[in-house]
């Protein structure tokens, strides 16, 4: 196997230690100059970023504010960059990286891992050990 054919491998596969949590709830967001609100629709969420589901275009690049809902009772509030947007019907993907995340909201990520999303982690850790050499 050539390097770029490795390179494009390790892209196509996520090789995070922790891995994305799908989190299909709500969250809000606004731009970091604005003052208005929109609502969205959650996809995953990672200590370092999350992918959410808008009815509108977001440019790279911005700055926007989030509050997303891992539970019906328990959200975090971070501030992301947009790094990533793709068109999906009448909707977008965008992918936001997250700075500037406090403990509390990281604590709040992985006590969601590993209460409700539990065996998605343990995949994601042991993913290959059952297999027989």
């Amino acid at each position: 196997m050539s390097n770029s054919q490795t390179i494009a491998s390790q892209k196509s596969e996520d090789r995070r230690y922790l891995p994305r949590w799908e989190v299909s709830n709500k969250a809000l967001y606004r731009f970091s100059s604005g003052t208005a609100t929109h609502e969205c629709q959650s996809r995953d969420v990672h200590f370092a970023g999350a992918c959410i589901c808008t009815k509108e275009y977001i440019p790279l690049n911005q700055k926007l504010k989030l509050t997303i809902y891992l539970t019906n009772e328990t959200s975090i509030e971070v501030d992301g960059t947009v790094l990533w947007q793709k068109p999906m019907g009448q909707q977008y993907l965008i992918g936001v990286n997250f700075y500037d995340v406090s403990r509390k909201v990281q604590e709040t990520i992985l006590k969601y891992a590993f209460e409700i999303k539990k065996e998605d982690l343990i995949r994601h850790w042991f993913r290959g050990w059952d297999k027989k050499p």
